[in-house]
């Protein structure tokens, strides 16, 4: 681990050292965020310089003399992904000066005096987002100059003298609007897809549970019929059982009514005998319940030893 921390820290001196040896004398070389910035505005530069350090990744040549960008101005600097080079009196790039960018992400070129543009380059330059062309004399922007440039969020080609160019920006605009056109169509099918099931979901937890509490209570209500209608049978019982002892007692009743009506009227029903032998006193009497007598009704049979004379 200990050879592998120095052979980083030797790299790291030899990057930096490099960086500060290949700066040029009229610029800044610095690091910073992981970024080698090289500051050469405000110089009177005439030249794009020379010795930049080939890690730089942003170039900064704005507010100078420069009149004109050579080829192999940038030819050791491929890692450049910023270049702004406003405010010169640049009158001509030379045609594929700027194919070696291909990192380059925002070009600003604005506030100089080109009347052309070397169109072709920008067919290299496929990482671009960001170019500001205003404040020129361009006359002529080619029909499908950006066409290759599908990373472009941001293009400025205000302030030309040319009418031609304001009229191809809207064009270059618009073609750009069927593409918004079909992300937001995407989307809303995507959010429509995604929120159609959970919806349903919902919809079946909330029907589920309400139809089982709708069926719990159901079942209350029922047990609470039965519970009621349970008590009502307990508390009525005895009363019932009562009314049938009294419908009971007035059917007994009214039977031993009858039955004394009738030994009124049949003095047959009741049967004694006598047989006695010697004294009263000596009898015996017995009794026995007749069939014919009524519900109550007790028939006395009387033996004893007394015999009657004979005639």
């Amino acid at each position: 681990m200990a050879a592998a921390d120095i052979l980083r820290f030797a790299l790291w001196i030899i990057t930096f050292l490099s960086s500060i040896l290949c700066c040029p004398e009229s610029c800044t070389c610095s690091d910073k965020y992981g970024r080698h910035y090289a500051e050469c505005s405000y110089r009177d530069l005439a030249k794009v310089p020379e010795g930049l350090p080939p890690n730089v990744t942003t170039v900064s040549l704005s507010a100078n003399l420069i009149a004109m960008i050579p080829l192999g101005s940038f030819d050791n600097v491929t890692q450049v992904t910023s270049l702004w080079m406003a405010r010169n009196d640049i009158s001509s790039i030379e045609e594929g000066s700027l194919v070696p960018l291909v990192h380059l992400r925002n070009f600003d070129i604005s506030h100089n005096k080109m009347a052309d543009f070397p169109w072709g380059d920008l067919l290299n330059l496929t990482a671009l987002e960001m170019l500001k062309m205003n404040h020129n004399e361009l006359a002529h922007l080619p029909r499908d100059a950006f066409a290759n440039l599908k990373n472009l969020r941001s293009l400025r080609l205000n302030n030309n003298r040319g009418e031609d160019c304001e009229v191809q920006v809207l064009f270059a605009t618009r073609r750009r609007v069927p593409n918004l056109l079909i992300i937001i169509s995407v989307s809303i099918c995507l959010l429509t897809v995604s929120t159609v099931p959970l919806l349903g979901a919902t919809c079946f937890h909330l029907v589920y549970k309400y139809r089982s509490k709708t069926y719990r209570l159901i079942l209350k209500a029922k047990d609470q019929y039965h519970l009621e209608r349970n008590l009502n049978l307990s508390m009525h019982a005895p009363v019932r059982e009562s009314q049938r002892k009294i419908n009971e007692y007035e059917v007994e009743t009214e039977s031993v009514d009858d039955g004394e009506k009738e030994a009124d009227t049949e003095e047959s029903i009741v049967t004694e005998s006598f047989t006695c032998k010697g004294n009263v006193d000596d009898c015996e009497m017995g009794s026995e319940y007749s069939d014919r007598l009524p519900l109550g009704a007790e028939a006395v049979n009387i033996t004893s030893n007394y015999r009657y004379p004979d005639d």
